[in-house]
């Protein structure tokens, strides 16, 4: 397990993000996942991507928020699947075989990485379980994750890689600044 520490800054962009996604999601009336109800959506986006931003960071690697994306993987090609106060990184049945998840649980500004699985590791019957009364999942404990450190191996040996920007799309043509006269006073003196 290892600690990343956001800046203000940072925690207030990812609670940003995650507002968003849920104003999103309220707009467009989409039923929460899993059968998680309508309660705690605000809090469950806040701290969904308060951990992206962390590993994000420590990664150090661009995260955009994927707002509006639902199929987007949350960090580069990672999972991330966060929690203030949980002790097990939870998967579903549809969750891909071969994703990498990674549990992140915490308060802002210290986060805590705590180890990663791929989604077939995970998704084994002695997992499967309901922690949370009527919605069952595989709950795969902390100490059953592989360290972070071998994220960083798998990186290095590009087995996942991050996901680039793109080929370089060339700038439009702009038209030369002209000084147009104001009409009317803006402001009154």
């Amino acid at each position: 397990m290892l600690e990343v520490t956001l800046t203000w800054s940072e925690v207030m962009q990812a609670a940003q993000v995650g507002v968003l996604r849920q104003v999103q999601n309220l707009r467009l009336q989409r039923e929460p996942r899993y059968g998680a109800g309508d309660a705690g959506g605000w809090e469950k986006n806040i701290v969904g991507t308060l951990g992206e931003m962390a590993v994000a960071k420590w990664l150090n690697q661009f995260w955009s928020g994927a707002l509006g994306d639902l199929k987007a993987a949350d960090v580069g090609l990672l999972q991330i699947r966060a929690t203030v106060h949980g002790t097990h990184l939870l998967l579903h049945p549809a969750d891909a075989d071969e994703q990498i998840f990674i549990l992140v649980t915490g308060l802002p500004p210290v986060l805590r990485l705590c180890g990663w699985c791929r989604g077939r590791e995970g998704k084994q019957q002695r997992y499967w379980r309901d922690l949370a009364g009527g919605r069952p999942a595989y709950c795969v404990p902390q100490a059953a994750l592989r360290a972070m450190a071998q994220i960083s191996r798998l990186r290095a040996e590009e087995k996942f890689a991050p996901v680039s920007p793109g080929p370089a799309v060339p700038a439009a043509p702009r038209a030369p600044l002209v000084a147009v006269p104001l009409q009317r006073k803006l402001f009154r003196s």
